[in-house]
């Protein structure tokens, strides 16, 4: 009884954690990226559908011993992947849960709860013997009637990753803005310096660059300031809009859908620093300060 107790447990920690990220799986590989494994972000869809799909035959007793193997490897992935992440580009948020945002930006909680997980994975792989139990025809179809709407909706807010089209943010270093997309949306004046940031309402890391983002204007560092704020229309965080509006609509922005600009982006925020009409630098991270900023452009000289 108690195994099966556990096996519920990690199933429904598993089938939140899918469900959570099932609905804006954009978002998810969007997030990867951030995470520094671009060329990963293909796997965005398969990765949510495992997690659902190990939640599922956890809570349905369906080859508990291979499914508790395979969570348990599941998490040790994420983990190592979140510290990564969080050391290397001081991410706090895992993104575990996606848009229910359950323990976001606390590190402490999703190690914590990787701890747990992994220990009661681990507890079921290794205490469980017989994994060869046939599975009944109702369990099958409740396990495909499930499966196949989730499939839909991961393929359906899916986007292809940027590493998939031809332009990339990188190449746009040292080129004229006439030479870049960039002049389509903004124009520039030879003898002026300028910032661009492409952010989203949904991304926390955009937020965090919002002070430091004013700053570039009023130290001086650029004369102007302008944002992209992309909206997928399938995922629209209204309350986040109108905090925006309310307290930072001073700032020159324009929305923008996000299939018009996904190519030439890999995650946001992505910055660009123009000087002389020609794009100096790509920030693709949080936006560091205009005083560190300066320092770097100055060493790379």
């Amino acid at each position: 009884m108690t195994k099966k107790v556990i096996c519920v447990i990690i199933g429904i920690v598993f089938i939140v954690s899918g469900i959570g990220k099932v609905g804006n799986t954009a978002g998810f590989s969007n997030l990867i990226a951030q995470y520094g494994f671009g060329q990963l972000q293909i796997f965005s869809p398969l990765i949510i559908l495992i997690e659902i799909l190990i939640g599922i035959c956890l809570i349905l007793c369906i080859k508990p011993k291979l499914m508790s193997c395979f969570a348990f490897i599941l998490v040790f992935i994420f983990t190592i992947a979140f510290s990564y992440a969080h050391f290397k580009h001081g991410i706090n948020d895992c993104g575990c849960f996606g848009t229910l945002q359950i323990g976001k930006n606390s590190v402490i909680i999703t190690y914590i709860r990787n701890i747990i997980l992994l220990a009661l994975s681990l507890y079921i792989w290794l205490s469980t013997t017989n994994d060869n139990e046939n599975i009944s025809e109702q369990k099958k179809m409740l396990l495909l009637g499930i499966m196949l709407p989730m499939i839909f909706i991961a393929g359906f807010t899916f986007r292809l990753p940027p590493s998939f089209y031809s332009t990339k943010a990188d190449k746009l270093i040292n080129k004229n803005i006439k030479e870049t997309f960039l002049t389509d949306y903004v124009k520039t004046s030879p003898d002026s310096s300028y910032l661009i940031s492409v952010f989203s309402y949904n991304c926390p890391h955009c937020w965090n660059s919002i002070e430091n983002y004013k700053a570039f204007k009023t130290s001086g560092m650029a004369d102007s300031i302008v944002a992209f704020i992309l909206v997928d229309t399938l995922n629209v965080n209204v309350e986040s809009r109108n905090i925006f509006v309310q307290n930072f609509g001073d700032i020159t922005h324009e929305i923008i859908n996000t299939n018009e600009i996904q190519r030439f982006i890999q995650s946001v925020p992505t910055s660009f620093y123009i000087k002389n009409d020609t794009v100096k630098s790509v920030i693709k991270s949080e936006l560091p300060s205009p005083f560190l900023f300066r320092n770097f452009i100055e060493n790379a000289k």
